[in-house]
C-alpha cells in the first residue's frame, strides 16, 4: 500500500473496558474478591497476584486503580486499560471539526479526507487526521478486523499525526459508510458515521506494517457524522471531476477553478490541466496561458524541450525557444539547462566541461555554462576537437611480438657463399 499524506477519520470509539469477573475463593477485602494466588482487592477483583483497588480488576500480576483493568503485569489508572505490561491512561476524547475531500486516486481505487484535530495535541501547528478508503463499499466496518486493525492491510484507513512527533491508528470501533447524495466516495463525497473509536500510538514501519507504542497514548471519538460533499464540475470542465474545488488551483481547464482567487495569473496554479502531448482526439501540445487560467496555449514549434515545460513557471534553456517562464533571453534567467532536448546534453555526451554559468560565480546550474549568454534558447558552440589529437582513452596493449628489422633477420637457414667451389 503506497503511503499517502491524507488520511481523515471521525472517531467514536468509547474505550472497552474488559471486566473480568472471578469467583471468590480466597479472602474478601473492602467488598471485594480475592482469588486464589495471593490477589488483593480493595473494591475491584484480583487474580493471580494482581492488586485491585476501587473497582478496578487485574489479572496475573497487574495492578488497576480507579476502575482500570490490568493484564499481565499492566498498570492502569483512570480507567484505563494494560496489557503486557504497558500503562493505561485514559484516552483524550477528540473530535474532527472540518473534515473535508483532500485527495484521489482513480486508477488506484483511493480516495482520502482530511480534517483538524479538536482539541489541538501538540504544539501551535494544528494537528491532523487522515480517513482513507482503498475501497468503494458501503456498509458498517468494525476497525478491529483482521484487514483493517494494520496500517498494511487497512482498506478503511483512520491516522492521527500529533506534529511531528506521534502517529495514532485506529484500535477498535466501527465505520459506516453509505451513499451520499452528492455523488460517488471515489470523486470526494462521503457520508458515514463513526462509532466508539480508539486510537492507539504507534509506529509504521517502512513497509507500513503499525506496532502499538508499549505504554502510548490513546485517543478517542465517542462519535462522529460524516457529510462531505464536493462541488461538481460546471459545464466545461475538461480535467477530472475530482480535480474541481479540490483545494488546488487547477488551470487549463476550460473553466477557471473554484480554488483559484483570479482569472488572469497562471502563476498561482498548481497543476495544468493542458494536453502535454497530441492526442488521437486532435489535441496538440499545449501550456497553461499565462494571462487566463481556464484557457491552454499550444507549444509554439521550435521546442525541443518536453513540451509540458514549456510555459511551467520555471525558465528552461537551451530548448530551441526562449520559454515564456524566463524573466528575458539572458543566461541570468535560466533555472534549468539540462532538460531532455536541451542542446547542453551534447556537451555532456562530448565530455565538455561546463564554464561558469554567470558572472555572479555561479549561481545558475553548473549545466547553465554551456548556454550562450545573450540568447538562452541556444548553447555556445560547441568545442572543436582535433580528431588526430584525441586521447581515446583506450591504452596501448603489447601485442607480445618482437619488433623484427626485414633487413637483419636471420632466417634460421645457413648463409651459403655462392663464390665457394663445390669441388
Amino acid at each position: 500500500m503506497t503511503i499517502n499524506s491524507s488520511r481523515v477519520v471521525f472517531f467514536t470509539a468509547a474505550l472497552a473496558f474488559a471486566f473480568m469477573g472471578c469467583p471468590p475463593v480466597g479472602g474478601n477485602t473492602g467488598g471485594g474478591s480475592g482469588s486464589t494466588g495471593g490477589g488483593t482487592a480493595g473494591g475491584g477483583t484480583a487474580v493471580g497476584g494482581g492488586t485491585a483497588v476501587g473497582g478496578g480488576t487485574a489479572t496475573g500480576g497487574g495492578t488497576a486503580t480507579g476502575g482500570g483493568t490490568a493484564t499481565g503485569g499492566g498498570t492502569a489508572t483512570g480507567g484505563g486499560t494494560a496489557t503486557g505490561g504497558g500503562t493505561g491512561v485514559t484516552c483524550t476524547e477528540i473530535t474532527l471539526p472540518n473534515l473535508d475531500f483532500f485527495e484521489n486516486d482513480v486508477g488506484n481505487d483511493y480516495v482520502s479526507f482530511q480534517s483538524d484535530i479538536a482539541p489541538n495535541l501538540g504544539a501551535a501547528d494544528p494537528d491532523q487526521s487522515h480517513l482513507e478508503f482503498y475501497a468503494q463499499a458501503t456498509g458498517t466496518f468494525n476497525l478491529a478486523s483482521p484487514t483493517d486493525k494494520n496500517y498494511k492491510t487497512c482498506l478503511r484507513c483512520l491516522r492521527i499525526f500529533q506534529d511531528d512527533s506521534k502517529v495514532f491508528f485506529q484500535k477498535s470501533g466501527s465505520l459506516f459508510v453509505g451513499t451520499s447524495d452528492g455523488g460517488t466516495l471515489i470523486d470526494g463525497n462521503l457520508s458515514g458515521t463513526l462509532a466508539d473509536v480508539t486510537l492507539v500510538e504507534v509506529t509504521i514501519a517502512n513497509d507500513y506494517t503499525s506496532t502499538p507504542v508499549d505504554g502510548g497514548a490513546c485517543l478517542h471519538i465517542t462519535a462522529a457524522t460524516l457529510d462531505v460533499k464536493r462541488i461538481p464540475p460546471p459545464t466545461g470542465w475538461t480535467c477530472p471531476a475530482a480535480a474541481y474545488g479540490d483545494g488546488d488551483c487547477q488551470c487549463g481547464c476550460g473553466v477557471v477553478d473554484s480554488d483559484c482567487t483570479g482569472t488572469t495569473d497562471s502563476s498561482e496554479c498548481t497543476a495544468c490541466g493542458c494536453p502535454s502531448e497530441a492526442t488521437d482526439a486532435g489535441a496538440v501540445p499545449s501550456y497553461c496561458n499565462p494571462t487566463n487560467t481556464a484557457a491552454c496555449l499550444p507549444v509554439p514549434n521550435g521546442w525541443g524541450c518536453p513540451s509540458n515545460y514549456y510555459g511551467d513557471n520555471s525558465c528552461d534553456c537551451g530548448c530551441g525557444l526562449v520559454d515564456t517562464d524566463c524573466a528575458d533571453a539572458g543566461i541570468g534567467a535560466c533555472e534549468w539547462c539540462n532538460d531532455d532536448g536541451s542542446c547542453t546534453l551534447a556537451f555532456n555526451d562530448a565530455g565538455v566541461a561546463p564554464g561558469t554559468p554567470s558572472a555572479d560565480g555561479g549561481v545558475l546550474p553548473r549545466s547553465c555554462g554551456y548556454i550562450e549568454p545573450t540568447n538562452n534558447a541556444v548553447c555556445q558552440p560547441l568545442p572543436v576537437v582535433d580528431a588526430g589529437t584525441v586521447d581515446s582513452g583506450t591504452p596501448e596493449v603489447d601485442s607480445g611480438t618482437p619488433e623484427v628489422d626485414a633487413g637483419t633477420v636471420d632466417a634460421g637457414t645457413p648463409e651459403v657463399d655462392a663464390g665457394t667451389d663445390a669441388g
